[in-house]
């Protein structure tokens, strides 16, 4: 499993990395935004959440493609312990899709001053849904839902960040 541990922290650091650069570029904007130009606000969260749904199916698609490759490097002696770990890292390389979304949302609303809800959506999507879902889906899936649990708790956070956005959408005019 440590192979896939590397590689799991290794390509979502230049995901989150790129991420937060972008929510540095974009909060004081946001915050010139708020109150006075709700359509500009508008139009840069749907662009903001396209290039974030854009670079998250690249990720994906990189991560089905490179996952035996880079399995090979580390685990290439065994060839049974290759696999297993290619394939737990196609499954894992899902979350990629859903990664971006709710640390964008937390940033979001951290550059809204926010606080609360973004301090909500990023303690949920770290603590509690990770830690639920580590301990419940591999008693349904064994080692399947090992790998499925962090696609699992990212989905739930991007669901938990859509439900803020749709909430407080009126409130801060985007």
């Amino acid at each position: 499993m440590p192979p896939v541990l590397f590689l799991s922290f290794l390509l979502p650091q230049r995901e989150t990395a790129l991420l937060f650069g972008l929510l540095l570029l974009l909060r004081e904007h946001f915050l010139l935004l708020f109150g006075c130009i709700p359509l500009e606000l508008q139009s840069l969260l749907r662009k903001s959440l396209r290039m974030i749904g854009l670079f998250g199916a690249a990720m994906v698609l990189s991560s089905q493609a490179l996952a035996l490759p880079l399995s090979n490097i580390f685990v290439g002696y065994d060839p049974d312990l290759m696999h297993m770990t290619a394939s737990g890292f196609r499954i894992f390389g899902l979350s990629f899709l859903f990664m971006g979304y709710a640390i964008y949302a937390s940033g979001f609303f951290t550059a809204l001053s926010d606080g609360l809800t973004s301090a909500l959506i990023a303690f949920l999507r770290t603590m509690v849904f990770q830690v639920a879902v580590v301990l419940l889906l591999p008693k349904l899936w064994e080692l399947t839902g090992i790998w499925m649990s962090i696609v699992v708790a990212e989905f739930m956070a991007v669901v938990l960040s859509a439900i803020f956005l749709l909430l407080k959408r009126k409130k801060y005019s985007y």
